[in-house]
């Protein structure tokens, strides 16, 4: 979050900042990017489509990579693990892309300090999600959390197609739209 604010006042004096500018991708660019992704969910998500990715994986086998040597305990216990999982988290997403771009439409917002402070706030809480809310499961409810994290191993392929399929409708949809104005 202080990375936030302080790339927020960087942000503020009014240049261009990532996101801010008024170029858009041409229709046919969010029609081709939608179908692809539609194609990708159709292959995460159907039965038809990940039987032809395994038929693929069969024919491009990956070839095993040796083991490296162990020297040893690595020092990650249970004890250190959502700590460790925490700071690993935190810095794989600050400041990203996507953090960039919220802060450029915040900063090209016109909210007053206060707004734009809870903005950031609101968008590091929507961010995280995925990193506090099993954090908080283990701890508060460690089976539950774990059955929960079975089911989603099982079936994360096809949830992921069908998000990737909800994008590239849209996509489909917003280039259709943009090409008829």
């Amino acid at each position: 979050m202080t990375a936030g604010v302080l790339l927020l006042s960087a942000f503020n004096d009014h240049r261009a900042v990532l996101g801010s500018t008024s170029s858009h991708p041409s229709p046919g660019t969010s029609i081709i990017a939608g179908l692809v992704a539609v194609l990708v969910a159709w292959l995460m998500a159907s039965q038809p489509g990940r039987a032809e990715l395994s038929r693929w994986r069969d024919r491009h086998p990956v070839v095993p990579t040796p083991p490296i040597a162990r020297r040893g305990p690595s020092g990650v216990g249970p004890a250190r693990a959502p700590p460790l999982a925490f700071a690993v988290g935190a810095s794989m997403n600050l400041p990203g892309p996507f953090y960039l771009l919220a802060l450029g439409d915040i900063a090209s917002g016109g909210y007053s300090s206060v707004q734009a402070f809870g903005l950031v706030m609101l968008f590091n809480v929507v961010m995280f999600m995925l990193l506090e809310v099993p954090l908080l499961g283990y701890l508060l409810r460690p089976e539950q959390t774990a059955e929960l994290a079975r089911w989603l191993n099982a079936n994360g392929l096809r949830i992921t197609g069908w998000l990737v399929g909800a994008v590239g409708i849209g996509l489909v949809v917003r280039g259709m739209a943009a090409g008829l104005v």
